[in-house]
């Protein structure tokens, strides 16, 4: 149930309908759900499908991939994901971490990672410190 969950919220970030999308994104997370990655910070479903729906017109062909199984303990899961458009892949080795609500089974709060850190940092384009 948790997987089919996740891999329908990594499914939504393509164009499509804004209804259709903040619907289902509505059967996925709370409410007052909080994005958060290292370009945006957004609160609520409403802005959340705003965000996807830019992201996704600046991007039309590609399609966000998990690539690892769940790591679940408690209220929070974390999987790594990329994009993929066409034979080309990017952000690989990027991650995210949601909170849960166990009881009704909706994520509260997601909280991404661009990229494989340790190749950011060699590439200068983090550093840690």
């Amino acid at each position: 149930m948790l997987t089919k969950r996740i891999d329908d919220y990594c499914s939504l970030w393509r164009p499509g309908d804004a209804d259709e999308r903040e619907f289902r994104l509505g059967e996925l997370l709370t409410f007052d759900v909080r994005y958060v990655d290292p370009r945006s910070d957004v609160r609520g479903i409403g802005e959340l499908s705003a965000h996807i729906g830019r992201i996704a017109a600046a991007r039309p062909t590609a399609v966000v991939e998990r690539t690892t199984a769940l790591d679940h303990h408690h209220e929070l899961v974390r999987f790594g994901w990329h994009v993929r458009d066409g034979d080309m892949t990017s952000l690989d080795g990027s991650i995210d971490v949601v909170r849960l609500d166990v009881e009704a089974w909706k994520m509260t709060e997601i909280i991404g990672f661009f990229g494989d850190p340790e190749l950011r940092e060699m590439s200068g384009l983090v550093s840690i410190e």
